[in-house]
C-alpha cells in the first residue's frame, strides 16, 4: 500500500474569497436548479399536492412556457445582483484583514470610505484598479467583464431605461480585443452579443449570467491570491503572518481559553489542536499553495515550546499564564 501522502501547511485562499466562493457556488447551483424545474413547468409539469405554495397551472403549454421563461428571467437577473453585490463585499472585507497590511489610502478607497475629490464615488471598477495597481495585478480584461456585469447590475436594480446603457469605449475595446479569449475560456461565449445585449436594453441570458458569475469570481481569486503572495511569498513571511494571527487571536478575550485548551494537552494532543487552529485561521494543507509553505520543523517547533516561552515569543496577554 503506498504511502499517504501528506501536503505543507500553507494559505491557499483568504476567508473572504471562502466566503465569495461558497456564496456564488451556491448561487450557480441554486440556478441551475431552478431553470431545471422551471423547464418541467414548461413541459406540463404540476405542483406537488402537499406543496404549501399558491400556483395555478397554466392552462396551454404555450401559457406555460411563457410562466417559465418571466420565472427563469427573473432568477437570472437576481443571480447577476447577488455575484454583483458578493463581489463587492469580497473588495470591502479583503483590504480590511489586518495581516494584509494595506496602506491606508488603498483601504479607504477600495472600502468605499472616501469620495473622489470632487464628491463623487468611486465606481467598483475604480476601486479594483486601485487594489490592482497597488497589487501590480494587470487583470484588464477581468475588470472590463466586471464592468459589464456592475453597470448591468445596476440597470436592474435602479431601473435605468431613461439613459443609454454603455459599458464605456475603454471596456467595450478591451472585451472585443479579447474575445476569442474569453470564448476559449467561457464556453464559447460571443462577447459581442453579450455587449449589444446589454446595450439594447436586454436581460442577460443564461450564458450571459453564467459567464460573467464566472469571470467575477475568477477575479477575485487573482486578487486574493496576490494579497497573499504580497505578504507571505518568502518563508520569513508565512512565519511572520502565522505567528501574527496566533498573537490576534489568543490574546483575544475568547482566544485565552482555547490557547489554554491547546497548550494543556500532551505533545499529540496540542499537535493536533495547534492544526486545527491553523485550519481556521486559513492556514491548512494543500496541494495549490499560494503562500510559502510553514514547512513540519516550524509546527514541531511550536508544539514542544512551554507555555512561558510560547507566551514571550507570541507577547500573549499575561492573563493567559493564570488558565
Amino acid at each position: 500500500m503506498p504511502d499517504q501522502v501528506t501536503f505543507p501547511l500553507a494559505i491557499s485562499r483568504s476567508a473572504p474569497f471562502r466566503s465569495l466562493q461558497q456564496g456564488i457556488g451556491q448561487s450557480t447551483f441554486r440556478l441551475n436548479t431552478i431553470v431545471v424545474g422551471l423547464e418541467l413547468i414548461a413541459d406540463g409539469g404540476s405542483k406537488a399536492i402537499d406543496l404549501p405554495v399558491v400556483w395555478k397551472k397554466p392552462d396551454t403549454p404555450q401559457k406555460a412556457r411563457q410562466v417559465a421563461d418571466q420565472a427563469r428571467q427573473f432568477a437570472l437577473t437576481s443571480a447577476l445582483v447577488y455575484s454583483s453585490d458578493l463581489f463587492d463585499q469580497f473588495l470591502r472585507q479583503l483590504v480590511r484583514l489586518k495581516w494584509a497590511d494595506f496602506p491606508e489610502e488603498v483601504v479607504k478607497v477600495v472600502s468605499k470610505e472616501v469620495t473622489k475629490p470632487e464628491g463623487k464615488a468611486y465606481s467598483v471598477t475604480e476601486r479594483v484598479e486601485k487594489l490592482a495597481d497597488y497589487l501590480n495585478v494587470d487583470e484588464r480584461t477581468g475588470i472590463a467583464m466586471l464592468a459589464l456585469l456592475i453597470e448591468w447590475r445596476n440597470s436592474i436594480v435602479h431601473g435605468a431605461k431613461t439613459r443609454k446603457r454603455s459599458i464605456g469605449n475603454s471596456s467595450r475595446n478591451v472585451l472585443m480585443e479579447n474575445s476569442d479569449l474569453l470564448s476559449k475560456k467561457y464556453s464559447n461565449i460571443d462577447v459581442s452579443l453579450t455587449i449589444n445585449r446589454f446595450e439594447s436594453g436586454e436581460q442577460p441570458r443564461r450564458k450571459d449570467t453564467t459567464v460573467l458569475i464566472a469571470s467575477c469570481q475568477n477575479l477575485a481569486r487573482i486578487l486574493d491570491q496576490a494579497t497573499i503572495r504580497n505578504i507571505a511569498k518568502t518563508r520569513d513571511g508565512i512565519i511572520y503572518l502565522t505567528e501574527s494571527l496566533l498573537r490576534e487571536r489568543w490574546n483575544s478575550e475568547g482566544g485565552r481559553d482555547e490557547y489554554c485548551a491547546v497548550w494543556n494537552n500532551n505533545k499529540v494532543g496540542r499537535r493536533i489542536l495547534f492544526e486545527k487552529v491553523l485550519n481556521q485561521l486559513g492556514i491548512s494543507r494543500t496541494s495549490k499553495p499560494v503562500s510559502a509553505c510553514l514547512d513540519d520543523g516550524f509546527v514541531e517547533d511550536f508544539v514542544e515550546q512551554d507555555r512561558a516561552s510560547l507566551e514571550k515569543r507570541l507577547g500573549l496577554a499575561a492573563a493567559n499564564a493564570t488558565k
